[in-house]
């Protein structure tokens, strides 16, 4: 500690000019700006299952200054238990102090060190190292390893094959490594682990003892940037292990090589994740291009949406694509050399789904399609039954189902099933309306016992007692109303996502209107004329009668037409619309022919309401009536034969 003292009476700088700031050889390397850390730890553990004892180490920057190192040890049955509210959770792990070098116990003199006998559960161990610095008593970042110990009788993962870099293939030093998925025969969750070697052992990875490592890959693939430090124009060897929560570790069936080369061109590296933007899915098969001047390159995010892409240095623009989803533009990224400092520029492209859009004309949305798990670019999957329910995908989405759920009103009928009979698939007719129907029919059985607003039999259906007015208030799905409210608007109060069903059929009207009209609550249009219930109680019409006015022609029909359902001769021409249907005139023009008669007029005279001169005679049918001739008279015609006849007749 000290001070320097630059403004002594001499001329500017001229002490400044002889003092050298910086550090000697022998700096405190654990000054406050140089902390005790960990420079590595012990790696991946395997026990077998007979096995409690591991040796975990700890290597520091400097022994010297750490005032203690020690692990805190996560066993497999540890997890982190939401209690509610906003709050980062915590728990409490095994803590263990570890030996300092050299000290009583520790055989080492260069790492800090801890035989631990605590692994007897099964599963996998998280341990996770931390150092005190002696000087500030500031504790270091954490350090994590990992031990696995095994099941008695425990099978390894399936089988599974390599797929890229093919053997001997020449790649950059910067890129993607895949293989295939497996499985774990017992049902275990896996990981899988990627190696990478100077040679065929996996003894050394750039001259150094030991292969690098990249653990706890959850996906078939990863992605392999600058900080894995692979030399260009290197000679290499890889292989996964596919490793289940016990340790139980399954080899990828060959072994391959590859070789590194760059081209000995600078060139920078974007690698990131293609997900949606609404919640955060990874999209797998997404492609991004990215361009830098006239240079372009497009990959295709395989592997659970991540992507690496190889651009050269500059400004790139980078776009992301995805069927479904609208192209997502990022311009002017800024794409460094890749050098060991700053290897690779992470940029994440979220893409928005394109709402209402149909890429593959299947009549089913994109954004539909994405969200219940369908292909928005194979239109072959709107006529799958995925359930078996026998509602295709297409089918249950006109009908506003769960394709995902062969029931999705939980009511014991399959939603194809309840489609066939007329039923809505959606409701649970049972447990929420006939209750319902019972009190609006005055149900001498279904009484309120307990006085609390509930009907003894909705109660018993619904999980409560129909002698305890108190549960009237319980909320019992939890979903913020009280079961009164529930039963006064008709949702299930076992159902928190259940919809009130006031108006079950939706055609307007609620339960109790329809017991008061007379109609079925479930069929939306009881008297099946074409008009749902509620429209004919607005119209006037009768929703008990398909054809209101007796004229033969059904009210829905009416409307279509134009014509008056309250009316049974809409154009007062004196003929019925069903007469005029029949007939072929205009229901809705009362004149057709235009001969200044009405249609019914002709029928009654005799001549044709669709011709205006039914007897060919030159006037029309009206003129000869307002002239007080016959419209059924050719006049002329007679006249002409008369007077042909008189003069035949004469000397």
């Amino acid at each position: 500690m000290g001070s320097n003292v630059l403004d002594v009476d001499s001329s500017d700088g001229a002490i400044a000019a002889t003092l050298i700031l910086g550090t000697g050889p022998n700096y405190d390397v654990n000054s406050a700006a140089n902390p005790a850390d960990i420079v590595s730890v012990t790696g991946t553990r395997f026990l077998a299952n007979t096995q409690s004892a591991a040796a975990l180490h700890l290597f520091a920057n400097d022994a010297a200054q750490v005032a203690q190192a020690y692990v805190e040890i996560r066993v497999p049955a540890t997890e982190l238990a939401p209690v509610g509210g906003t709050e980062q959770l915590s728990t409490d792990y095994t803590r263990r102090q570890m030996l300092p070098p050299g000290g009583q116990g520790n055989p080492f003199t260069d790492r800090f060190h801890l035989n631990h006998a605590g692994f007897v559960e099964t599963g996998k161990y998280e341990i996770y190292y931390y150092v005190e610095d002696v000087e500030t008593g500031n504790i270091s970042p954490a350090r994590r390893s990992v031990v696995y110990k095994n099941l008695g009788a425990n099978q390894p993962p399936g089988p599974f094959a390599l797929v890229s870099p093919a053997d001997g293939q020449t790649v950059k030093t910067v890129g993607i490594f895949d293989w295939r998925d497996t499985t774990d025969p017992d049902g275990h969750d896996l990981t899988y682990t990627l190696l990478i070697a100077d040679d065929a052992g996996f003894t050394s990875f750039n001259g150094q003892p030991g292969a690098y490592r990249r653990e706890e890959i959850v996906a078939s693939g990863a992605v392999v940037d600058a900080t894995a430090g692979l030399r260009d124009l290197g000679a290499y060897f890889w292989k996964v292990q596919a490793i289940d929560v016990f340790g139980a570790i399954r080899a990828s069936g060959q072994t391959r090589s590859f070789d590194t080369n760059n081209n000995n061109a600078p060139f920078g590296v974007l690698k990131g994740i293609v997900h949606a933007d609404r919640d955060f899915a990874r999209l797998a098969g997404s492609a991004v291009t990215g361009s830098v001047g006239v240079f372009e390159d497009t990959v295709v995010a395989e592997i659970n949406g991540e992507y690496v892409i190889i651009l050269p240095p500059g400004l790139a623009n980078v776009v992301g694509r995805k069927v479904g989803f609208l192209d997502r533009l990022i311009a002017d990224v800024e794409v460094p050399v890749s050098t060991a400092e700053t290897p690779f520029i992470e940029l994440n492209l979220a893409l928005a789904a394109n709402v209402g859009a149909d890429g593959d004309g299947d009549g089913l949305p994109d954004d539909y399609e994405i969200e219940n798990g369908l292909d928005p670019g194979d239109p072959a999957d709107a006529l799958a039954d995925v359930v078996g329910d026998g509602l295709t995908n297409l089918e249950e989405f006109t009908q506003g189902t769960d394709p995902r759920d062969a029931d999705s009103d939980d009511d014991g009928t399959s939603d194809g099933a309840e489609v066939a009979a007329g039923r809505n698939p959606k409701l649970n007719e049972v447990a929420v309306l006939l209750p319902i129907l019972r009190i609006i029919l005055n149900d001498e059985d279904d009484t309120d016992r307990d006085g609390d607003g509930l009907p003894n039999d909705w109660e018993v259906a619904n999980g409560l007692d129909p002698d305890d007015p108190a549960d009237a208030a319980l909320d019992t799905d939890g979903d913020g109303l009280a079961d009164l409210a529930e039963f006064q608007q008709g949702s299930d109060p076992r159902d928190a996502d259940s919809p009130i069903v006031q108006d079950a059929d939706g055609d307007g009207l609620t339960v109790a209107e329809e017991a008061e009209a007379g109609t079925n609550p479930l069929v939306a249009d009881t008297d099946g004329d074409g008009l749902e219930d509620g429209d004919e109680v607005l119209r006037g019409t009768d929703p008990l009668l398909a054809d209101t006015d007796g004229d033969g022609i059904a009210d829905g029909a009416e409307i279509a037409a134009g014509t008056d359902p309250l009316d049974s001769d809409s154009d007062d021409d004196g003929l019925d619309d069903g007469e005029e249907a029949t007939d072929a005139t205009d229901p809705l023009v009362a004149d057709a022919d235009g001969d200044g008669l009405l249609d019914g007029a002709e029928l009654d005279l005799g001549t044709d309401p669709l011709y205006p001169d039914g007897d060919g005679d030159g006037t029309s049918d009206g003129d000869e009536v307002a002239a007080g001739r016959d419209p059924t008279l050719d006049e002329p015609a007679v006249l002409l034969i008369i007077l042909q006849t008189i003069l035949q007749a004469a000397p």
